[in-house]
């Protein structure tokens, strides 16, 4: 992603190429920034911009707005989704706190839910977008991770929770929805406080945001029942599928030996790699502590592993392992 967040790691990658090669950056939005990057590595670079059809985009997405004070964001949020019962949807929020407050606050009404923030490891985050795009569940809580970059067929309906601060978020997040040819709607709920950077938004994009008036919360609750089922059907599913695999897709496991004992992350690597059955590609995030170690063991072979072995071989020394109760 060519933005000015990411200059540092883009520096460093273009540092180390060869003076002659070709090079191509790529992006859905380029952040005026990093005209100074091309400048500095790249010679007389050439830009191709891809304009975007606003008519056909104003086709495929429909937007709309409600403004409701902050105390009564919650609940019209949740007649939100009774009223359009969406198949899947996205809700947009600013912070990491956020996504956990609303996220534990449906887990307790029995929407079937996950969240996605950027404190989360890059395995974790990978598997819950697959749970989504499967099916698992079909309500995402998100911060703007997931607003770039990321593929999702069929997002319904993309819920800002919260006015995006920063104008193309806006953009980013309601593309969730409509994608390529297909159909979607956005709705943002507005609080007072917040207007202003809603006027931000349609002057950037050059749209009036269509405003819902009000939502009536008794064909809400009507609305509810239809939801309802779609979720029950989903949990059905679910049910099925944890029977046909009882293990968890990512299993967290504690080695007692870190630092202390010079063990890298390569020597967790190669002690892994040579376990039976477990490749590569199922190793996942590998922290190294002064006095202990945690590897994530992915695509499910995390509990099979931890029945076949109590211990591990590392650098030639003998390792326990146990699965992580944090």
């Amino acid at each position: 992603m060519l933005h000015k967040s990411f200059v540092d790691d883009m520096e460093s990658i273009l540092s180390k190429l060869p003076q002659n090669c070709c090079k191509g950056m790529f992006s859905a939005t380029i952040d005026e920034n990093i005209n100074l990057v091309c400048e500095k590595y790249m010679k007389s670079p050439k830009t191709i911009d891809v304009k975007i059809d606003n008519i056909q985009v104003k086709k495929q997405i429909s937007e709309y707005c409600i403004k409701v004070e902050k105390e009564n964001k919650y609940e019209t949020l949740k007649n939100i989704i009774y009223r359009e019962c969406p198949n899947s949807t996205i809700i947009f929020l600013n912070t990491r706190d956020k996504v956990e407050e609303i996220y534990q606050n449906m887990k307790k009404e029995k929407f079937l839910v996950g969240r996605i923030h950027g404190d989360m490891s890059q395995d974790k985050r990978l598997f819950i977008i697959k749970d989504f795009k499967q099916g698992k569940f079909n309500i995402l809580v998100s911060s703007d991770i997931t607003s770039r970059g990321i593929h999702i067929d069929d997002v319904s309906l993309v819920i800002n929770y919260e006015v995006p601060r920063d104008k193309e978020n806006y953009v980013h997040r309601i593309g969730r929805t409509g994608r390529v040819d297909k159909l979607g709607k956005s709705i943002t709920i507005v609080s007072s406080e917040e207007e202003k950077y809603l006027t931000d938004i349609e002057e950037y994009t050059g749209n009036d945001i269509e405003k819902i008036n009000y939502i009536d919360e008794d064909k809400s609750a009507e609305e509810k029942i239809k939801f309802n089922k779609i979720q029950n059907d989903l949990l059905k599913n679910k049910k099925v599928n944890k029977k046909e695999n009882t293990n968890e897709e990512i299993t967290k496991i504690y080695l007692n030996v870190g630092k202390k004992k010079k063990i890298r992350v390569i020597d967790i690597v190669g002690a892994f790699s040579n376990i039976d059955g477990i490749n590569n590609e199922d190793i996942g995030v590998i922290e190294v502590k002064d006095i202990c170690s945690y590897v994530d063991i992915l695509n499910y072979k995390g509990e099979k592993f931890l029945r076949n072995n109590k211990e591990i071989i590392v650098k030639k020394k003998k390792v326990k392992v146990k699965k992580d109760k944090k």
